[in-house]
């Protein structure tokens, strides 16, 4: 930990290491995020409790998958046997056996599969006794009780045999596997009924500002909003967020208010302009641990800063609601899923056309604003309309948002009419 005197640095004084020098998204990701370790802490949930959840320990399946012969497809159980001779000029008949002789009837019969008999079954139904082979409906006609085929069938022919799909014993996800809705069916089927999962990252959010009020706003104080945007990407993506009370530009108050939230997984700040050294949250993270980037070829969103206190990383995002929302996308998410050991978040898209030309600087990511027209075709792209934030209010353009279109470093222009990908970050 620093002195006192250490405070007293100018901006022109920054501690060896530190750079005012402005970075690329990816060096400051890479900076980050080598610093910082997926967490350890894992519970045990019931399956009801784990989708989009981590694998902790590898999950091996307790039951066999099927236990029992059963048919792949809707269709005829016979014995393979008795049709062998079957071909197109040559039809086998077979005896359908049951109550049901019509295709379409309903339920199936559960009769056994006897010499010269066939038996209508379901897709994932058990196959019946002596049966060992099911044959598809467009091999067959159904004439007065009578199964015509048209070809031969070999033995296991559309039928799906004990294990065939797990095995009792086998791993069915390993650790580090995102559990999704579909798999907690498979769990259940393999008869698991709770799994043990990485714990979901804790973040704490700090606001901080001497003129941020949560209601009715005075003179010179303005609603604190940040946090409520912030906190709902943060859940969107797996972590768990806790919003703090507004915390004054002060710097004992605002160092005992981020060691508070040292028991987290992230901390993040938002407001004061962390662009200077002399600002209350640079001081703060210097004294109690470093600060690894502040300034980032990101518009909008350039005035951010990244730090690591006691392995516990900072993210020091501007008050501009752009800004924040911006950082939050390129830095909070990937953030998040590295601390969670999560998949990177990959939010739907729309291909569309863009309406007008759009620029940006050599060597900067520029994250664009858009709304989409559909147009009355079907068949047609949406238009992809910029949205001009200088000819209106930052909030009013962040309500009418569709998503975010995304120029790469590399691209200073884009020419109107070219289809281009518009990302839906869920923030509108």
């Amino acid at each position: 930990m620093t002195g006192d005197d250490d405070v007293c640095r100018t901006a022109n004084q920054r501690p060896s290491g530190e750079s005012e020098q402005q970075v690329s998204v990816q060096t400051a990701r890479s900076r980050l995020l080598e610093m910082i370790s997926p967490l350890t802490r894992v519970e045990t949930r019931p399956l009801r409790g784990c989708r989009g959840r981590v694998v902790a320990d590898s999950i091996q399946a307790k039951r066999t998958i099927p236990n029992h012969d059963c048919a792949a497809i809707d269709g005829w159980a016979v014995r393979s046997a008795d049709m062998s001779d079957a071909t197109d000029q040559q039809q086998h008949q077979l005896s359908i056996v049951g109550a049901n002789t019509d295709a379409d009837a309903n339920p199936p019969s559960k009769a056994p599969v006897e010499e010269g008999t066939a038996v209508r079954v379901e897709s994932q139904a058990t196959l019946p006794s002596e049966a060992d082979a099911v044959v598809h409906s467009k091999d067959v006609k159904v004439n007065h009780g009578l199964l015509e085929i048209s070809r031969a069938y070999e033995r296991g022919e559309n039928v799906i045999t004990v294990g065939d799909d797990i095995e009792s014993g086998s791993v069915i996800f390993e650790s580090g596997d995102q559990l999704q809705s579909s798999d907690l069916g498979v769990l259940k089927s393999a008869a698991i009924d709770e799994v043990t999962l990485y714990q979901r990252p804790t973040v704490g959010i700090i606001p901080v500002g001497e003129q941020l009020v949560q209601t009715d706003p005075g003179p010179d104080e303005r609603i604190e909003t940040n946090t409520l945007t912030i906190s709902g990407l943060l859940q969107q993506w797996g972590a768990i967020p806790t919003r703090r009370n507004v915390v004054r530009d002060d710097r004992p108050v605002l160092r005992a208010a981020i060691q508070r939230d040292l028991t987290k997984d992230v901390i993040v700040t938002v407001g004061d302009s962390v662009m200077t050294g002399a600002s209350a949250v640079s001081r703060v993270v210097r004294e109690l641990g470093e600060i690894l980037v502040r300034r980032v070829a990101l518009k909008p969103g350039y005035q951010i800063a990244l730090g690591v206190i006691e392995e516990t990383p900072i993210v020091m995002l501007p008050s501009n609601p752009l800004d924040a929302i911006a950082n939050s996308i390129v830095f909070l998410s990937p953030l998040v899923a590295h601390v969670g050991r999560f998949d990177q978040f990959d939010p739907p898209t729309t291909t569309g056309r863009l309406s007008q030309q759009i620029s940006s600087s050599e060597g900067v990511r520029k994250l664009v604003q858009v709304q989409l027209t559909h147009p009355s075709h079907a068949d047609s792209h949406p238009v992809v309309e910029p949205i001009d934030v200088n000819k209106m209010g930052v909030r009013s353009s962040i309500a009418l948002t569709d998503g975010w279109i995304i120029l790469p470093e590399e691209i200073e222009t884009v020419s109107p009419g070219t289809e281009i990908d518009v990302y839906h970050w869920g923030v509108t």
